[in-house]
């Protein structure tokens, strides 16, 4: 990897601000990141007074065999319509 945020870092977020990203083919991102978990610092201000850092760790690993890239909507959705479809096989009890 030669840039974006894991790199360079994300400049600033707002108080209650999220950034999400669909980071794309699992085994590309597990070939760049390997198997050793990320370990990412991040480092607040309040006015000009630091705070202090919160570490996290994200584990590529934990991802394995899942689907996380699906959108909240995109899996209610998803869900509906395989709810619809199982009732539609369901013998209709009013024949």
């Amino acid at each position: 990897m030669t840039g974006g945020p894991l790199v360079d870092g994300i400049p600033s977020l707002g108080p209650g601000d999220s950034r999400r990203i669909a980071w794309g083919q699992y085994y590309g991102l597990k070939n760049a990141l390997g198997d050793q978990p990320l370990v990412v610092t991040c480092e607040y201000k309040h006015g000009d007074r630091p705070m202090r850092p919160v570490v996290a760790v994200l584990d590529v690993n934990s991802f394995t065999d899942t689907d996380a890239v699906g959108s909240k909507g995109e899996r209610t959705v998803n869900e509906l319509e395989r709810m619809a479809d199982a009732l539609e096989q369901m013998p209709n009890s009013r024949e």
